[in-house]
């Protein structure tokens, strides 16, 4: 399981390898995926992370592999509440931000999409 049985990511997570590409991070509200709405993390999920790669972050580069072709729209979206499940009442360290409440702030303005 790339990102952990508890969603912890792997070690050395912020860390790139040889090859540039990032390891899993974690899911469990130790990572960064909290600061995404929900757009956002169901295109990461459904496209990959070669959709977000670009010349112009040419550090940027996604071993994140795509799950559109697999998944459903509800299966996607089930996966990523599982997800924001493992956050609990976790809180941004230095920003006083509970993780789940900010999140879904950010969903707001960027909600999963429509059919």
């Amino acid at each position: 399981m790339f990102h952990g049985t508890g969603g912890e990511g792997q070690p050395n997570w912020h860390i790139k390898n040889p090859d540039g590409v990032l390891p899993a991070p974690p899911l469990n509200g130790d990572g960064h995926t909290w600061h995404h709405g929900d757009g956002t993390l169901y295109t990461y999920v459904s496209r990959g992370g070669k959709f977000f790669e670009s010349p112009d972050i040419p550090s940027f580069k996604s071993g994140m592999p795509a799950f559109g072709e697999v998944l459903s729209r509800g299966e996607i979206i089930a996966v990523l509440e599982y997800v924001k499940g493992l956050w609990g009442d976790k809180v941004a360290e230095g920003l006083g931000l509970e993780k789940r409440k900010s999140q879904a702030e950010v969903s707001e303005t960027n909600p999963y999409p429509e059919q």
